[in-house]
């Protein structure tokens, strides 16, 4: 007899009913083309920021100046000047008396302020040209640099960070020492720069102002450079805006300094167009071209040397 299924032993549970699903949602994808420009501001933002932070080395390659000599020139017409700024470094300048002494009147004074890669040790050529045209000589040295808080400082004193600001004030103190000297004649001051140094050169003197300006390749300002980095010019530092400085100083009724602008059209560093511009901005100023690249010295250049006799007696200064 065939075996009857016993329904009573089946479990009774209903059929199981699948739960709801929500259908996942896809993150929205983000444009191809907006993608990129999310990159390239990343990108674009890290470059800004690196250089901002990598700015100071670019302007001021104080180990591409040196150390500095281990001694300071032994001559009878030098003297070695330190001040120590606020911060407690010492800063250094170096004097040199003019061999003039036909009169015991005061003389005039040249400043000078060297490019960013130079030092006082190797701008003795310049105090030796100057010297012989009857001028005391103040070599002004950065902070940072060599000696002054710099690669050579000696042990147990505190380095020191160039920056365009700190420079500055370092240079009105060294300025202080200077007028306070009876050989010295403070209304006959000239300000020489060089590269670097004509910034330096136009700050000091918006602040106090000289009898005369030299400025042997000048640029417009340090920011101006800044397109040339892709990057805008307001996050440079150190601006050292000259276009800005000097020209009320030359349109000034009062006074006004006699500016010279000593240029090649030649020099690769800083283009020629920057002492155009210049001459543009102060038209009182005298341009004139020198020979050579941005490194090349123009001491031994006749057309130099003119033009530097020139204008110091126009200024009255020889």
């Amino acid at each position: 007899m065939p075996a009857t299924p016993n329904h009573h032993n089946e479990a009774r549970y209903p059929a199981p009913v699948p739960a709801p699903t929500t259908p996942l949602r896809k993150k929205p994808r983000i444009p191809r083309p907006l993608r990129i420009l999310i990159i390239f501001a990343l990108l674009y933002t890290a470059w800004c920021t690196a250089l901002y932070f990598k700015q100071d080395s670019l302007v001021f390659p104080t180990e591409l100046a040196g150390p500095g000599l281990a001694q300071p020139p032994t001559r009878r017409d030098f003297e070695q000047i330190w001040i120590t700024v606020p911060e407690g470094v010492k800063v250094e300048a170096w004097f040199f008396r003019t061999h003039d002494a036909s009169a015991a009147a005061p003389k005039p004074c040249l400043i000078l302020f060297h490019g960013n890669a130079d030092l006082i040790d190797t701008s003795q050529d310049y105090a030796d040209f100057f010297v012989g045209l009857g001028l005391h000589v103040l070599l002004v040295e950065y902070r940072g640099y060599a000696r002054s808080g710099g690669l050579s400082t000696p042990d147990g004193l505190p380095r020191a960070t160039p920056s365009e600001r700190a420079i500055v004030a370092d240079s009105l103190l060294f300025l202080d020492w200077l007028v306070a000297r009876p050989d010295v004649d403070a209304s006959r001051l000239v300000y020489y720069g060089r590269s670097l140094g004509t910034g330096v050169a136009a700050q000091v003197a918006a602040k106090r102002s000289p009898a005369a300006i030299i400025l042997e390749s000048p640029f417009t300002s340090v920011a101006s450079f800044a397109s040339g980095f892709g990057v805008p010019p307001f996050i440079m530092r150190h601006p050292f805006r000259t276009d800005r400085a000097l020209p009320p100083l030359a349109a000034s009724g009062i006074r006004p300094p006699a500016v010279l602008i000593l240029h090649s059209p030649t020099d690769e560093i800083i283009p020629f167009a920057h002492a155009l511009r210049l001459q543009a901005l102060m038209p009182s100023a005298n341009l004139v071209e020198i020979a050579g690249g941005h490194y090349a010295s123009p001491l031994a250049q006749s057309a130099y040397e003119v033009a530097i006799h020139d204008f110091l007696a126009k200024a009255g200064l020889r």
